[in-house]
């Protein structure tokens, strides 16, 4: 028998711009672990989107998390997740590669469908999601690394990831993309 980890899934904050960033972190982005009465998503029109074939969990929470609605929390386990049970789950067939187009269509989608300054509190992160696969990918998206995400550049002190990926995306920008790749996969393998 595997071991029981128990997770707090509590944000730091239950103000909409916290919740927002905190779903692509340390808030799980699943509808599993959330409580949402059925008049938001008919009020708001929040749908699954069929464009996405993982992730649209989290693109339906971000959704709700946009519009003012009243965010809770509760202290209280009622769900409960079994990672090994079912193996032949699409997110264990899945390389980077396909996570990374996943990421293209989140981006493309949330820039489209939530308010532009709900999209303004989300947008590093998404773009970070989409720098980091590509440094894991290597090859071909290391050459136009520096212009793709040149936003990022300048937000790298206030980027809500940890102080290891922030240095690794600085050695990608000011001394090599190739190297920050190397040292990706080298922490991806770990």
């Amino acid at each position: 028998k595997g071991k029981t980890l128990y997770i707090k899934q509590k944000p730091s904050s239950l103000a909409h711009e916290t919740v927002l960033c905190e779903l692509f972190q340390q808030l799980h982005g699943s509808c599993c672990n959330k409580l949402v009465k059925r008049a938001c998503y008919s009020k708001f029109g929040v749908k699954f989107p069929v464009e996405l074939s993982c992730c649209e969990d989290l693109f339906v929470n971000v959704c709700l998390a946009s519009e003012k609605i009243r965010i809770r929390y509760l202290n209280k386990a009622f769900y409960h997740y079994d990672q090994n049970i079912n193996q032949n789950s699409i997110i264990h067939s899945y390389d980077i590669e396909s996570f990374l187009h996943v990421d293209e269509i989140l981006y493309r989608l949330l820039q489209h469908t939530i308010n532009s300054q709900s999209f303004s509190h989300i947008h590093m992160i998404l773009l970070f999601r989409l720098a980091y696969k590509h440094l894991l990918l290597g090859s071909s998206y290391l050459y136009s690394f520096r212009n793709n995400y040149e936003a990022l550049k300048s937000n790298l002190s206030r980027l809500p990831v940890s102080m290891l990926s922030r240095l690794t995306l600085w050695i990608a920008f000011y001394i090599s993309p190739y190297l920050a790749h190397k040292i990706y996969i080298f922490r991806f393998k770990l």
